[in-house]
C-alpha cells in the first residue's frame, strides 16, 4: 500500500516568512496594482520599444499576458450558474497558470477522440444496466490506460488537465473530472463524491446508482460494499454508505466545489515548494470561485513574501475590514506593522 505524505505547510505567520521572491526581475519591470474586479493585479512590464525586448523576455511577456487572460476568462466562466459551467474549459483555464501557452484545440481534440472511441466500439454488454459506465471505464482505464500517478502524486501537473491528457495520469480529482466530462458528452449525468480522503464518481442512472467509479484505480466500477471495504483496507476508515447518500447528500460535489478541490491541491503543493508566485496565482483563482476571507489573507501574505509591500498592506487591510473579529487578527496586524516599518526606510 502506498502512503501519501502531504508537503509540509508553511508557517506564513512566522517572524521570518520562509517564502522568497519569485518575480521576474528585468530592469524595466514595475509593480502596479489593478483593482479590476476587486482582484489582485499582476506585475506589468514597462517597455519603451520593441527593440529593447529580448526574445526570452518576449516569451515571458506573452506567457504573462496569457495568464492574465486565462484568469479573466475563468472569472467570467464561474459567474454562471453551477449547472452551466463548462467543467473541462474551467480545468484548462486553471492549467494555464502553469502552462499559459497550452494548445486548447489539441486538448479538446484529445477529449473528443476518447468520446469517439467509446461511441465506435462499445463492449458487448449494451443490454445490461450501467453499460454506459462500462464503456467509459473500458476506454479510459483499459485502452487509453489512464491511471493514478502513485509515483509522483504531488506533481503539480497532475492537477493540470492538459498534462493529464498528455501523460494519461493524474490524481483522483482530475481523473474523476475527465471521466465526468466524457460521460457528459455521452449524455450521462455524473457527479463527484467527496468521500474521506478519496474522491469517487457517482451517477444518477436508473438501476445502477449503487455503482461508484474509482478514478485513481483505472476507473474501476465498485458497488457500495466494495467501496466500504476499500476504505477499510486503504484508510482504516469505517465507511457506511447507502444509495441515498451517494446520490442526494452533502457528499455530492457541485462544479464549483470540484474546481475548489483542484485549486486547493495546487495551493498546498506550491506552498510546500515555497513558490509564492504560484500560490498567489492559485489564490486569485480561488477568490474568483468562492467568497472566502482566508483567501484574501493568504493573497496578502504571498504579496508580503514577494516584497510587494504596498499591495500586501492593501490586501491585508481589506481582510481585516472583511473579518473584523478574525481569530488571527493579532498576527495579521503584526505583519502590517512590519510592512509599515519597512515602507518608512529610506531605500524603500
Amino acid at each position: 500500500m502506498i502512503v501519501r505524505c502531504r508537503p509540509q505547510h508553511l508557517g506564513l505567520f512566522s517572524e521570518r516568512c520562509p517564502l522568497t521572491r519569485f518575480l521576474p526581475t528585468p530592469t524595466r519591470w514595475i509593480h502596479r496594482h489593478s483593482k479590476q474586479g476587486g482582484r489582485l493585479g499582476v506585475v506589468r512590464p514597462a517597455i519603451q520599444s520593441n527593440d529593447d525586448v529580448e526574445p526570452g523576455f518576449q516569451q515571458e511577456l506573452l506567457s504573462a499576458t496569457r495568464r492574465i487572460q486565462a484568469l479573466e476568462a475563468y472569472r467570467q466562466l464561474v459567474q454562471q450558474s453551477p449547472a452551466d459551467i463548462d467543467l473541462f474549459q474551467a480545468a484548462l483555464l486553471i492549467a494555464k497558470h502553469r502552462h499559459p501557452l497550452l494548445d486548447e484545440a489539441k486538448c479538446y481534440n484529445d477529449l473528443n477522440e476518447q468520446v469517439k472511441a467509446i461511441q465506435a466500439s462499445p463492449p458487448s454488454s449494451a443490454d445490461q444496466p450501467g453499460f454506459e459506465l462500462s464503456y467509459i471505464t473500458r476506454q479510459l482505464g483499459q485502452i487509453a490506460n489512464f491511471t493514478g500517478n502513485e509515483k509522483d502524486y504531488y506533481d503539480p501537473d497532475n492537477s493540470c488537465m492538459n498534462m493529464v491528457l498528455q501523460r494519461q495520469t493524474g490524481i483522483p480529482i482530475t481523473l474523476g473530472l475527465l471521466y465526468m466530462v466524457v460521460a457528459h458528452r455521452l449524455g450521462l449525468s455524473l457527479h463527484g463524491l467527496n468521500l474521506p480522503g478519496h474522491l469517487m464518481v457517482g451517477n444518477s442512472i436508473e438501476g445502477v446508482t449503487n455503482l461508484l467509479v474509482d478514478p485513481f484505480d483505472g476507473f474501476k466500477l465498485l458497488n457500495i460494499p466494495q467501496v466500504e471495504e476499500l476504505f477499510a483496507q486503504r484508510y482504516s476508515t469505517k465507511l457506511r454508505l447507502s444509495t441515498d447518500l451517494v446520490t442526494n447528500s452533502a457528499l455530492v460535489m457541485s462544479t464549483p466545489t470540484m474546481l475548489v478541490r483542484v485549486l486547493l491541491n495546487l495551493k498546498s503543493i506550491y506552498t510546500g515548494l515555497q513558490q509564492a508566485d504560484k500560490v498567489l496565482q492559485i489564490t486569485d483563482y480561488l477568490r474568483a470561485t468562492r467568497d472566502f476571507a482566508d483567501d484574501v489573507r493568504d493573497a496578502g501574505l504571498c504579496l508580503f513574501s514577494m516584497q510587494r509591500y504596498t499591495d500586501s498592506a492593501e490586501v491585508l487591510q481589506q481582510y481585516l475590514t472583511q473579518s473584523p473579529y478574525a481569530q488571527d487578527r493579532p498576527q495579521v496586524e503584526a505583519v502590517l506593522s512590519r510592512i509599515y516599518k519597512l515602507m518608512q526606510k529610506p531605500n524603500f
